[in-house]
């Protein structure tokens, strides 16, 4: 209108399409606490009372404006993340599945080390299991509740090199060290 020039909705007969110019806001409820417009960069849903739900009878699907799939998620089914179109990751009734790639847990350029744990929560030492990985050092360790990694438990060094506590049988008399075949070099002991 003459009186908010640049600020107008209006409907356009030949497109059948309500338009609303740069940041004019279609809102609902009585304190207008959801909204939606376009700032002439950004677009925004904005709602500012309970919860926002998106609901379909068959599947929520995020696309990019060049039709590729980011988000899939199905009713009484799984959650799906996309890079480039191709699926990576998605929920299952048993837990999830990396469905193409491999899972990255840290970043070789961060300066971090990474860790996966493995029930309770809590430090290195207090949880039920670890595998972390140590950057500075370049090893990996696998330690249960109790112990230090790169002091207790597995641990496996650049280049191979494998390093333990005690190895111990899960019963007398009944496993090898090597085989007929394929046997150690040398063993080294304090009481042989």
């Amino acid at each position: 209108n003459q009186t908010n020039s640049g600020k107008d909705v209006w409907f356009d007969e030949s497109a059948n399409t309500c338009k609303f110019y740069t940041d004019v806001k279609a809102a609902w409820g009585t304190g207008n606490e959801l909204q939606i417009h376009h700032d002439d960069t950004d677009s925004w849903i904005n709602n500012t009372s309970g919860k926002l739900y998106i609901k379909s009878t068959t599947f929520v699907d995020i696309r990019s404006d060049g039709n590729e799939t980011m988000i899939k998620a199905t009713p009484n089914g799984a959650v799906e993340l996309y890079n480039d179109n191709s699926k990576k990751f998605e929920t299952y009734a048993d837990g999830v599945k990396i469905t193409d790639g491999q899972l990255r847990i840290g970043d070789a350029d961060d300066g971090n080390d990474a860790m996966i744990r493995l029930g309770a929560t809590g430090t290195n030492t207090d949880t039920h299991a670890v595998i972390y990985y140590d950057k500075s050092s370049n090893y990996l360790s696998m330690v249960v509740s109790g112990e230090s990694h790169g002091t207790n438990g597995l641990m496996i060094e650049n280049g191979g090199d494998v390093r333990t506590d005690d190895i111990i049988p899960h019963s007398n008399n009944n496993y090898n060290l090597g085989s007929s075949s394929v046997r150690w070099a040398n063993i080294y002991t304090n009481d042989l």
